[in-house]
């Protein structure tokens, strides 16, 4: 039986978003066996209240040894990333969906929203159609040691499956000898990290036949899920929208 979990990775300035989002999977979400939530052992505890929203696992993960390099976003931004490439090492689930604490879901949502014809669906679009995110494809194609074609993290709903997971981990281990994603990081001398980028086109790649490989006209978006800006901070705006959707939905 295919066990599919809910993983986020969140830390405590994101806390005000994740209320939301356990809110919504609260409401929306049926179909996931656990939802396993990994945070910074950093002293900052998960809220207790959040244990009357709904049940979840947390797992407190030390940061790694901070390496000058990272100085892009600091040591957490790249390790939030890291953290994600190796969700399996955090659960035990055959497959997962991976959201952000300022994500949130606004409709019913089961593993098999993420899914067309029975494979799950990734989005594409050429790097030169990407925007700002044109920046991530230097990091992406050192990492992967590839010449990426297509921006992959242009919708949210990211799907991450065992198999796919580890034919990447094998990739990286022919290259690198390891799959710690951090000492690739300094192995590399990165500064800047895109983890969906990097698994979406890891997995175009190999053709991995657990996917549906879509391309975006820039105009297609995924209805189910929210998607904010934690940096910019939890506006008035973007909490009176959380509030409505769960109000709806009673």
């Amino acid at each position: 039986m295919t066990t599919v979990d809910i993983f986020i990775k969140t830390y405590h300035k994101d806390f005000i978003w994740l209320e939301y989002l356990l809110k919504s999977i609260k409401k929306f979400a049926s179909g996931f066996r656990k939802i396993i939530i990994v945070s910074d052992d950093d002293g900052n505890m998960l809220p207790e209240h959040f244990k009357d929203i709904i049940d979840f696992t947390v797992i407190y993960a030390p940061l790694p040894i901070i390496n000058d390099r990272c100085i892009c976003h600091g040591v957490g931004y790249i390790w939030q990333q890291c953290i994600k490439l190796s969700w399996y090492k955090y659960t035990d689930a055959n497959e997962v969906v991976i959201f952000d604490s300022d994500e949130m879901l606004s409709l019913p949502t089961t593993p098999d929203s993420f899914k067309t014809n029975g494979k799950f669906n990734w989005y594409y679009r050429k790097w030169e159609e990407a925007g700002n995110a044109i920046c991530h494809k230097h990091p992406v194609d050192t990492f992967l040691k590839m010449n990426t074609p297509y921006e992959s993290m242009c919708i949210t709903g990211f799907y991450f499956t065992f198999s796919a997971t580890k034919a990447l981990e094998e990739h990286l281990n022919n290259i690198y000898k390891t799959y710690d994603i951090f000492s690739i990081v300094n192995i590399c001398k990165l500064t800047n990290l895109s983890e969906f980028n990097i698994f979406g086109n890891f997995i175009y790649s190999i053709q991995h036949p657990d996917y549906n490989y879509l391309f975006n006209t820039n105009k297609a978006f995924n209805k189910s899920i929210i998607k904010s800006w934690s940096w910019g901070g939890l506006k008035e705006e973007d909490k009176n929208k959380r509030l409505i959707i769960l109000r709806l939905s009673e």
